[in-house]
């Protein structure tokens, strides 16, 4: 008898399951969530500090898949640039 409204009998198909979370291998129910970076806007750094996180941005998203990472959505990654646009000498 089951007690535990989450707990699954072994013999469970979890192909069915209606709880994404308790779900493994390829039907598992990724967790994900952003990242922030907190900068200052002004700062002797502005140019160094505005080309890693511009490399993060853009050319560093290449290694993101074999990290398990999800590349950032568009509206994202302009919102992102615009902000780190503000950040000066």
């Amino acid at each position: 008898m089951v007690t535990d409204p989450l707990e699954r009998p072994r013999d469970h198909d979890h192909a069915q399951d209606p709880l994404p979370h308790r779900r493994v291998g390829e039907l598992a129910y990724p967790i994900c969530t952003f990242t922030y970076v907190i900068l200052p806007t002004q700062t002797d750094k502005a140019e160094l500090l505005r080309q890693l996180v511009n490399w993060a941005l853009t050319k560093g998203q290449a290694y993101g898949p074999k990290l398990l990472f999800q590349p950032i959505p568009s509206i994202v990654l302009r919102a992102s640039l615009r902000t780190l646009a503000k950040v000066h000498g």
